[in-house]
């Protein structure tokens, strides 16, 4: 019940402006840490999903399951491989992988700073070829209920390559099919089977549909929905 989108980039991509370019915000961030709560990143009313300061991604309640979060999405995760002037290296994009995938290599270090509704994350190799951020944010519009509490959370990765030799890399974002988890004070399921994903394109987004072949009747018709992930391929 995973699914994951894959990019390939060749280049070398404009550096992102560095949050924490302002003086007042180094005593704020999170280094080679995971706290007990990340930055919530979803609509306003429509539930959430946490990015923790590792990158890891927990708590969703989209499925309006606020009394039974998912805690730890462990299928949840962005990943790279790069090609400098050697081979290919790849890395999990989340500082403790809990020991679920063998022989993934990580990195050495992460650096965060979350300011509701946005966060940053930078991790720190010194034997990758390249610098791999990662912005996150959620729409959150003064005065505009409307656009405050659209269900999507949106996600920029930053691939900086700070040598003279070109280089090329591959993103990957995996992430789980939640369609039919949920529940509520003393009620719980998670009958995922009947799950499944599909090519799907609106726009300029090409991405997966994630939707459930089964058929739910009374409160569980709540779990019931359709979930997307997508890369906009117009940008």
């Amino acid at each position: 019940w995973m699914a994951s989108l894959t990019g390939v980039f060749d280049g070398t991509p404009a550096r992102a402006a560095d949050p924490w370019a302002r003086p007042d915000l180094p005593a704020a961030t999170v280094e080679n840490a995971r706290w007990q709560s990340g930055v919530p990143l979803g609509g306003m009313g429509v539930g959430k999903v946490e990015l923790f300061a590792d990158g890891a991604f927990a708590r969703a309640t989209t499925n309006h399951n606020w009394d039974r979060d998912t805690g730890l999405l462990r299928d949840a995760f962005f990943a790279v491989a790069a090609r400098g002037s050697g081979d290919w290296q790849g890395r999990l994009l989340r500082l403790f992988p809990e020991g679920e995938y063998d022989g993934v290599e990580k990195p050495h270090g992460t650096r965060f700073l979350g300011l509701f509704p946005r966060a940053w994350l930078s991790f720190q190799d010194d034997r990758f070829p390249l610098e791999v951020r990662l912005a996150a944010f959620s729409p959150l519009v003064a005065e505009s209920a409307d656009d405050s509490s659209l269900p999507v959370a949106l996600f920029r990765v930053t691939l900086h390559n700070p040598s003279f030799s070109a280089a090329s890399a591959r993103l990957a974002f995996s992430w789980p099919n939640l369609v039919g988890f949920g529940g509520q004070r003393g009620i719980s399921w998670n009958p995922v089977f009947g799950n499944q994903q599909q090519p799907s394109t609106t726009g300029t987004l090409e991405g997966l549909r994630f939707d459930s072949t089964q058929s739910r009747s009374g409160i569980e018709r709540n779990v019931q929905g359709t979930h997307f992930i997508g890369v906009d391929s117009g940008a």
